[in-house]
């Protein structure tokens, strides 16, 4: 026998297979994920299951020569080893993209229906602004395309306006001469962001303002977590106009359409009326102030500190939506926000609860809560979560508490966290130490408590009956319908005091079709189905933020669809005839809901003959 081969035989029985390992640490077998599968651990077969295996037994009787630290290895042996290792990792290659496939094909055609499904709800919701849509089918993939191909994202002459009025808001600027209109129309640029990419980014030079029309976006931290909503409808990216690099990311959740228009472009069209230009100045000075002012902050436990200028913009978006802020300058929103306490709160956790002292609001940049009362039979600790009544829900860009607040009474329902939130507080003891700094807001809060309670008192509503809440979901709902989209706040909040709440069963009729129609209804919480003549489902809707039967406010039509509950639902009612006797003392409404509701009207007619 071949000494050199005696040797490695004999030497072999004193060493196990670890030794065996470790002899053969100096071959690389190549892998498909490019690494040494002796080298590390493997993924998919167990590494004892080939080191006890027959081959390896086998091979590991010839596999050492120690003698002069050399190692010797039948190369066969070897090499059946590693095709075995090959062939597990092609099986294994082979089921993680078959798996990948799988995912990727699922979530293509989620995608698919999330766009099929918005555009669908847009069409129904405003059927003359929205695109004509051709559904096609290829290979079982969705696609949407226009069946025009000069059709708009949307009607910019019949949005312009809004558009515009909406600009001025987010400014804080006076409405804009109406020969700068056309202006402004030349320069919005339409874009489209597609799902997962970013609308901003941080650290970028982007001196641009963006209009939301259609889809869902968020304002992202430094460790890529959603911290705040950004809704449609609505401005972002003010402070744009200092020049400065942006403070945080907003990416698209879904895809996104929005309008867009660049400082450059704002500069050039206010430069053309002295007036304006000067007030732009004026606004852009107020900006440059409190950017410098949260960038510098030192307070622990103000939101400023997070440095983010897009969660001191939509703060002071939903500031400005309750009453009793609505006219006031940004320095004072701004040390109103400097002082307010953010909470991120956990689901379950009950924030505010009945006969409590009317002590803060809260803003709502992210989440959701629920407004609910304990049944009468049971008292609070005797009654399980999921046995509460439920009243409506509040998302992002939502407030509750100011009405307590105003008016000093008690809290009239509880509240608590629906999922895991995003809160801003303002304290009754914050609001009045800055409100004395400003002369000017202890008059807006008087004159506002006033107003206030004189809509009570013709509406026969004391304080001890008043169901806050309900009034303040109520004008918040109001006013995101265009409908309304012109009432100011005394207005809606007569409205919201003669609505009235009303409770439905899963499976029990809200409206019928060809019934006399006398109310609208808002669903703040639950989900219903609505029903075609004949008798086929149509479409589906889930509180909060639904409302349905508009137009049976000013048109003598009788329903042209049913309505069902099918969870338990939440609805507040209201009922032409409150409407109209709030529109005797406020005729110059009447016009604008007249043509709204015809709107709506051929929408229901148009629903029908598609079902």
């Amino acid at each position: 026998m071949d000494p050199v081969a005696e040797n490695n035989s004999s030497s072999s029985n004193n060493h196990s297979n670890k030794d065996i390992l470790h002899c053969l640490s100096n071959i690389s077998i190549k892998s498909p994920y490019g690494y040494d599968p002796i080298k590390e651990d493997f993924d998919i077969c167990p590494l004892s299951d080939i080191v006890n295996s027959t081959e390896f037994s086998t091979f590991s009787s010839s596999a050492l020569n120690n003698k002069n630290g050399k190692c010797l290895v039948d190369i066969n042996k070897l090499n059946d080893i590693s095709k075995k290792i090959e062939i597990y990792r092609s099986h294994q290659k082979k089921l993680v993209g078959t798996l990948n496939n799988i995912v990727n094909e699922y979530n293509t055609l989620n995608k698919h229906f999330k766009k099929i499904q918005k555009e669908f709800d847009n069409f129904l919701k405003y059927p003359n602004e929205n695109e004509e849509l051709d559904l096609e089918c290829n290979d079982g993939k969705f696609s949407v395309h226009d069946t025009k191909e000069n059709n708009e994202l949307c009607n910019l002459n019949k949005s312009s306006s809004l558009l515009i009025k909406e600009l001025s808001k987010t400014l804080y600027m006076n409405s804009f001469p109406d020969y700068l209109i056309p202006l402004f129309n030349e320069k919005f640029e339409k874009i489209i962001i597609e799902e997962g990419n970013s609308i901003i980014k941080e650290n970028e030079n982007d001196h641009c303002l963006y209009y939301l029309i259609s889809g869902e976006a968020y304002v992202y931290d430094f460790f890529e977590n959603k911290i705040a909503n950004i809704h449609t409808d609505h401005w972002f990216g003010v402070f744009s106009i200092l020049g400065e690099k942006r403070t945080a990311t907003i990416k698209a959740t879904l895809d996104c359409k929005l309008y867009k228009i660049s400082v450059d472009d704002l500069i050039e069209i206010f430069n053309k009326d002295e007036t304006v230009k000067k007030q732009f100045e004026s606004v852009k000075a107020n900006f440059d102030d409190v950017y410098k002012s949260f960038k510098t902050c030192k307070n622990e436990n103000s939101i400023c500190r997070f440095k983010n200028e897009f969660l001191i913009e939509l703060t002071m978006h939903i500031l400005k939506k309750i009453p009793i802020f609505e006219n006031f300058e940004i320095k004072f929103l701004y040390d109103l926000i400097d002082n307010m306490i953010p909470e991120v709160v956990s689901k379950g956790k009950i924030i505010i609860s009945r006969d409590d002292e009317p002590d803060c609001l809260y803003c709502v940049l992210n989440g959701s809560v629920e407004v609910f009362s304990y049944p009468e039979e049971k008292k609070n600790n005797e009654c399980d979560s999921d046995e509460v009544l439920v009243h409506a829900e509040l998302s992002s860009d939502s407030f509750f508490g100011e009405i307590g607040l105003l008016l000093g009474i008690r809290r009239t329902s509880s509240i608590r966290i629906k999922e895991k939130s995003f809160l801003i507080k303002l304290t009754k003891k914050i609001l009045q130490t800055i409100s004395d700094k400003y002369p000017n807001v202890q008059i807006g809060n008087d004159r506002r408590t006033s107003g206030c309670i004189l809509a009570m008192q013709e509406n026969n509503v004391n304080s001890d009956s008043l169901e806050q809440f309900d009034l303040e979901v109520n004008c918040q709902n109001l006013r995101k319908i265009k409908l309304f989209n012109n009432f100011d706040n005394s207005t809606l909040e007569e409205i919201a005091l003669g609505m009235t709440r009303k409770s439905y069963q899963p499976n029990e009729f809200i409206i019928r079709c060809d019934e006399k129609a006398e109310s609208m209804f808002f669903l703040t919480h639950g989900s219903i189905e609505v029903i075609s003549q004949n008798n086929k489902v149509i479409d589906i809707a889930k509180g909060p933020n639904v409302y349905f039967g508009e137009v049976a406010l000013l048109e003598d039509v009788p329903r042209t669809a049913s309505v069902k509950a099918t969870s338990y639902c939440s609805i507040f009612v209201l009922t032409k005839e409150v409407l109209l006797s709030v529109l005797k003392k406020n005729s110059q409404f009447e016009a604008e809901i007249e043509k709204t509701s015809r709107e709506r009207l051929q929408a229901h007619l148009m629903r029908s003959i598609l079902a």
